[in-house]
C-alpha cells in the first residue's frame, strides 16, 4: 500500500498499475467505419515528415516508454523522422544512463538533456532547435 501511495504522490497516477501494462500494448481495434478503413488515397500529395518532441521531468519509466512505443507502433514509418526526448533536468536515476541505453537501439529516438530545470517552454524550444523533421509534433510524456 505504501508503494502505491508513493507512486500516486510522485506521478499523479497509479504507477503500480502502469508498470504492469506492456509498453507494446494494443490500442484496441480500429474504430473507423469499415468503408473508411478500406479507402485508399492513391493521388494524395506526399505528406511531410515529422519530429515528435516529448519533454519530461522525473517521469515514470513505464509511462515514458509506453509513449515512445505507442508512437513507433502507430505512426507511418515514412512520416516519422525522429522522436526527441527532452529531459528537463530529471533527478531520477532511471532517466539517465538506463534510458540512454534503452533507446539506443531505437535508431530514430534520441535524448537531449538540460543541465538545469528550465520548464516546459524552454525544453520544447530546445527540442525544436534540434529537430530535423519538416513538421514539429509536441506530445506530453504520458
Amino acid at each position: 500500500m505504501k508503494e502505491r501511495q508513493e507512486g500516486l504522490v510522485r506521478n499523479g497516477f497509479n504507477q503500480i498499475a502502469s508498470d504492469r501494462i506492456s509498453v507494446h500494448r494494443s490500442l484496441g481495434s480500429d474504430t473507423r467505419h469499415p468503408e473508411c478503413v478500406e479507402q485508399k488515397f492513391h493521388h494524395c500529395p506526399r505528406l511531410p515528415d515529422t519530429s515528435v518532441i516529448i519533454v519530461f521531468h522525473n517521469e515514470a519509466w513505464s509511462a515514458l516508454l509506453r509513449t515512445i512505443y505507442s508512437i513507433l507502433h502507430t505512426s507511418p514509418a515514412i512520416l516519422l523522422r525522429e522522436i526527441i526526448l527532452v529531459d528537463d533536468a530529471s533527478t531520477q536515476d532511471h532517466l539517465k544512463a538506463p534510458l540512454d541505453l534503452h533507446v539506443q537501439p531505437l535508431k530514430i529516438v534520441r535524448v537531449l538533456r538540460q543541465k538545469e530545470r528550465k520548464g516546459l517552454v524552454a525544453a520544447r524550444l530546445l527540442g525544436a532547435q534540434e529537430a530535423k523533421g519538416n513538421v514539429l509534433t509536441f506530445l506530453d510524456s504520458q
